[in-house]
């Protein structure tokens, strides 16, 4: 293989190691990736929401009890993560990226309609996807999980992302809670909008193909 073709796998290699290490960017910008006891205070508070709301007691017993699920967990962090993601599409359009640890973040939404030499120009991108499923998440052993979103600012653009294989079972909840749009009338009508919220996901991708996503906000313990 020559230098071209090992690329990808390096940059995907040094997204994992930053994405993993001990500071994330998520602990930088947002409530997404948390330290094991984040995690542990996000789930009491959630559990203790639902106590309170009455919609359903949550025994005692730790090995009995059911936690927090995907969507909770993000339900617990969206506003941190959209407060972010707006940080960052800001700097996007202002075309000085924010960076992290030598990646520069950029907006799908932006990315996509920048031209081929306006892309060579940015160093070590990382794109910050904003959008929610919607297709049947597919599992593969090899391929990892492959399913279809929709941007959350443009109804009519749909993308194929490819996530870890760990995501599945979150993939799955996430668009278990999602509301398909109708795509023949893009305006910002208030059922669009609410329909958006539903199966709303955010996720961190590597170029120069959008694959082995990573989702944000899912109380992912790293």
């Amino acid at each position: 293989m020559n230098n071209a073709t090992l690329e990808p796998f390096r940059i995907l290699a040094g997204v994992a190691g930053i994405l993993f290490g001990a500071l994330l960017i998520c602990g930088d910008f947002a409530l997404c990736a948390k330290s094991s006891q984040q995690v542990e205070e996000s789930k009491e508070y959630l559990r203790t929401s639902k106590n309170k709301s009455g919609k359903r007691e949550t025994p005692h017993n730790e090995s009995s009890e059911a936690l927090p699920d995907a969507n909770e967990f993000l339900r617990f962090f969206q506003a941190n993560l959209e407060k972010r993601h707006k940080e960052i599409l800001q700097a996007t359009l202002q075309n000085s990226f924010l960076r992290f640890r030598g990646y520069s973040l950029i907006d799908y939404s932006v990315y996509k309609k920048l031209t081929w030499r306006e892309r060579s120009k940015i160093k070590k991108p990382l794109v910050f996807f904003r959008g929610f499923v919607d297709s049947e998440p597919i599992y593969s052993e090899l391929g990892g999980v492959s399913v279809y979103a929709r941007l959350a600012s443009d109804e009519a653009m749909r993308v194929h992302l490819n996530f870890q294989n760990r995501y599945f079972s979150d993939l799955q909840t996430i668009r278990g809670n999602g509301t398909k749009i109708n795509t023949q009338n893009t305006k910002n009508t208030k059922q669009n909008a609410q329909a958006i919220q539903k199966g709303r996901f955010y996720a961190l991708c590597a170029l120069p193909k959008i694959n082995r996503c990573l989702l944000l906000g899912i109380g992912e313990k790293w």
